[in-house]
C-alpha cells in the first residue's frame, strides 16, 4: 500500500513532548492544514489500481485533449538556452542573431546542469537550489540543498516538482507548493520501488515514471496515487514535444489523447558503453547535473516522437557521442550524416528540420537534421587563454521554441557527401574519438559505395592511428568487395616518404584474392621484399599469393624463399615462407620443384619449414626425368 510517513518525529523536548505531539499528529490528520511534509512511496503491492494501457490511465487524468498543462509545458515562444561557466550562468534567445542572442549573465558559483520548467529555471549551487527568473536571471528563491543533486524540474501555475538524487544513489521527487512571491512551500516527497525518471505536470495531475517502464498518476494535493500503467520494461522519462505529452525511451507513448500508436525506433549498434543507446532522450534529461556526470562513453537520441504520416513527422533521428553528432534514418537507422563538433555535446533538442546542440567549447549550433550542415552559430562563451584547454562551459540546458532561419540562399553550396564526412571525422587524431570512429569505421565498410574503400584505405594507413582502431579497420578492409582500383593504387605507391607509405598488404591482399583480381599478385609479390612490413601482414599476403600469383611473378617470390627460409623466426614468418612454398611449386614447374627440395636437404633451413615443404612436396606432380645441371640449381638457390 501507498505508505505516507512523517518527514521528522515529534521533539521530544522535556516541557513540551505532549503538546508538540498532540499538534504533530493533528497537522498530519489533517492533509489541508499547515504541517510536516509527508512520504508517498510508488510500488507497493496493491497500493493503486494498475491499468491495462494508457488510455485508460489518461481517462483518470482527465485528459481529452492537451489542455492547460500541455500550454503550460511549451514555455516561451522561443528557443532558450542557458550555458554553465564556473562562475556564472549565461542566457541567450535563439530566435535572434549571435550578437543579439545573450539576454543575461547571472553570477553563481559551482551551478550544476539547470532544469527549465515553464516560467522558470532552477539550479544546483553548492547547498542551495536556486531558482531564477528566465527574462533576467534574478533570484526568485532559494532552498537548501542537503546534499542532493538536480535531476530534472517541472512546473505549471500552482506546483513545481524537483527530481533529486542524493549522495547514496537514490533519487526522490519533492512536489512543491508555489507561491507568487517568496520560496515555495514543500508538499508531498515521493519515492519508488526503483528509480525515478523525468516527471510532468499535466492538468494539475502529477505523473511519475518509476522502476521497470511504470508510470503513476499522483494527485499531490490529496497526497495519493491515482493509479499506475506500465508501459516497458525500463525506467521512463517524460518529453514534451509542442502540445503533446509522450512518456518513453524508447518506444513513446503519447498520453495527451489522439490514440497515436507507440513511437519506436529501430535497434542497431551504437557507440557507447555497451553498443547500445543510453541516457535521455529529447529535450528532458534526468541525469546528474554536474558536469562529471555527463559520461563521454554514452550516446544520447534527440528525436521527435510525433504521429507516423503527420506533417509533423520527421524521418530522421539525431544522436550525440562526446563530440561527435551523427543523423540516422527513422525506419532502418541508416547512417545520413556526421559532424564533429569543437566541444563534448552537453545537450541537444530537435527543433524543426534542425538540431540544435551546446557543446563544451561555448558554441550553440543549429545543425540541418537532413544533411548535418550548419546552418546557425550562437557563441555564449568564448575561451580565455588562461583555459585554453579546457572546457568553457560545464553543463547547458535547452528549452524548444523558434529559431531564427538559416537565411540560405539559392547559391548555397551543396551539402558534403556522407563519404567525405566520415572521412574528415575519421582523420581527426583525438584519443576521446577512438570509440566513435570505432563505430563510423564499420558503417564506412558497409557503404556500398567504390569510394568507401578509398576511406578506409586513407584510414588504415594513416600513421598515427590508435591500434585498436587501426586492427579494425584493417579487417573491415579485408572485407570490401569493391573498390579494386583503390587497392591496387596502394599497392602500387612508391614508398617515397617511408614507412608511412607502406600500403597495408595484409588486408589488401585478402580482399583482391577474394575478388580474383590477379593483378594484385606483381605488387603483392614485390611488397613481400620491402622491409619493415610485419609477419604477420607478409603471411597474410602470401597467402593470398597462393591463388593469385602467376609464373610472371616466380623471380620475386623465390628471392623470398631464399632469403627467408633460413631464418624465419616467428610462427607467422614460417607460415609466409611455406605459402611461397608452394605457391612456388604452383606456378615454377620443374625449377621450383629442385628450388624446394634443396631446401628440405638443407640444414641450415628451419625444421618447421623443412617439415611443411616435404609434405608439399609429397601432394606435388612428380619432376621430370631430367635432372638440372649444378650453375641452374644455384641461380635458382640465389634468388
Amino acid at each position: 500500500m501507498n505508505r505516507m510517513t512523517p518527514a521528522a518525529p515529534c521533539e521530544r523536548s522535556p516541557s513540551g513532548f505532549a503538546l508538540g505531539c498532540f499538534i504533530f499528529m493533528l497537522a498530519f490528520a489533517m492533509p489541508g492544514c499547515a504541517g510536516s511534509p509527508s512520504t508517498l512511496e510508488l510500488g507497493a503491492a496493491g497500493a493503486a489500481r494498475e491499468f491495462a494501457n494508457a488510455a485508460l490511465l489518461r481517462d483518470v487524468v482527465g485528459v481529452r485533449d492537451t489542455g492547460d498543462g500541455a500550454r503550460a509545458a511549451r514555455g516561451s515562444e522561443h528557443a532558450f538556452v542557458v550555458g554553465v561557466t564556473p562562475d556564472e550562468l549565461i542566457a541567450a534567445r535563439l530566435d535572434r542573431p549571435a550578437k543579439d542572442a545573450r539576454i543575461w549573465r547571472s553570477r553563481v558559483t559551482g551551478a550544476s546542469r539547470p532544469a527549465l520548467a515553464p516560467g522558470l529555471i532552477v539550479v544546483g549551487s553548492g547547498r542551495e537550489l536556486l531558482g531564477l527568473s528566465p527574462a533576467d536571471g534574478q533570484r526568485a528563491w532559494a532552498l537548501p540543498a542537503r546534499d542532493r543533486v538536480l535531476l530534472a524540474a517541472t512546473a505549471d501555475r500552482d506546483q513545481l516538482a524537483l527530481l533529486l538524487l542524493d549522495r547514496r544513489g537514490l533519487s526522490s521527487l519533492v512536489v512543491y507548493d508555489r507561491a507568487a512571491k517568496g520560496a515555495p512551500r514543500e508538499r508531498v516527497r515521493v519515492t519508488a520501488n526503483g528509480a525515478l525518471g523525468t516527471p510532468a505536470l499535466l492538468g494539475g495531475t502529477l505523473l511519475v515514471p518509476w522502476g521497470a517502464g511504470y508510470l503513476s498518476a499522483v494527485d499531490a494535493r490529496s497526497q495519493s496515487e491515482l493509479g499506475r500503467v506500465r508501459l516497458g520494461n525500463e525506467l521512463l522519462h517524460a518529453l514534451w514535444w509542442g502540445p503533446a505529452l509522450f512518456f518513453g525511451g524508447p518506444p513513446w507513448v503519447e498520453l495527451t489523447g489522439g490514440g497515436a500508436p507507440p513511437y519506436e525506433l529501430p535497434r542497431r549498434p551504437l557507440p557507447g558503453a555497451g553498443g547500445a543507446a543510453l541516457g535521455p532522450l529529447g529535450p528532458a534529461a534526468t541525469e546528474p547535473a554536474s558536469g562529471a556526470a555527463i559520461e563521454a562513453d554514452v550516446t544520447r537520441l534527440y528525436v521527435r516522437p510525433t504521429r507516423a504520416g503527420s506533417a509533423d513527422a520527421s524521418d530522421r533521428y539525431v544522436a550525440t557521442y562526446g563530440r561527435i553528432a551523427f543523423g540516422l534514418e527513422r525506419e532502418r537507422g541508416a547512417l545520413e550524416w556526421v559532424v564533429a563538433l569543437p566541444g563534448r555535446a552537453l545537450a541537444a533538442v530537435a527543433i524543426g528540420d534542425d538540431v540544435i546542440v551546446c557543446d563544451d567549447s561555448g558554441g550553440v549550433r543549429a545543425l540541418s537534421s537532413t544533411t548535418g550542415r550548419i546552418q546557425r552559430l550562437w557563441q555564449l562563451e568564448r575561451q580565455r587563454r588562461v583555459t585554453l584547454g579546457e572546457p568553457t562551459l560545464s553543463a547547458c540546458a535547452l528549452a524548444p521554441g523558434s529559431v531564427l532561419g538559416s537565411g540560405a540562399g539559392a547559391d548555397t553550396p551543396a551539402p558534403e557527401p556522407l563519404l567525405e564526412q566520415l572521412a574528415k571525422v575519421l582523420a581527426l587524431s583525438d584519443p576521446g574519438l577512438s570509440d566513435a570512429q570505432r563505430f563510423l569505421s564499420r558503417e564506412l565498410a558497409a557503404r556500398p559505395e567504390p569510394d568507401a574503400t578509398r576511406v578506409l584505405i586513407d584510414l588504415v594507413q594513416r600513421h598515427s592511428l590508435d591500434r585498436v582502431l587501426q586492427s579494425e579497420a584493417e579487417d573491415l578492409l579485408a572485407t570490401r568487395r569493391n573498390g579494386e582500383e583503390h587497392m591496387l593504387a596502394a599497392l602500387s605507391e612508391g614508398g617515397a616518404r617511408g614507412e608511412q607509405a607502406l600500403p597495408a598488404i595484409a588486408p589488401l591482399g585478402e580482399a583482391l584474392a577474394a575478388l580474383g583480381d590477379v593483378r594484385a599478385a606483381p605488387l603483392l609479390a614485390r611488397q613481400l621484399n620491402r622491409p619493415a612490413h610485419t609477419a604477420s601482414a607478409i603471411a597474410r599476403a602470401a597467402a593470398a599469393l597462393e591463388q593469385l600469383a602467376s609464373e610472371a611473378e616466380y623471380g620475386e617470390l623465390s628471392v623470398f624463399f631464399s632469403l627467408h627460409r633460413t631464418n624465419a623466426d616467428s610462427p607467422e614468418g614460417v607460415a609466409a615462407v611455406v605459402s611461397v612454398g608452394r605457391t612456388l611449386l604452383r606456378v615454377g614447374g620443374h625449377q621450383a620443384r629442385t628450388l624446394i627440395q634443396f631446401a628440405t636437404r638443407d640444414p641450415l633451413t628451419i625444421p618447421e619449414i623443412k617439415q611443411q615443404l616435404e609434405q608439399a612436396l609429397g601432394v606435388s606432380s612428380p619432376p621430370p626425368s631430367t635432372t638440372p645441371d649444378d650453375r641452374s640449381l644455384r641461380r635458382d638457390m640465389a634468388g
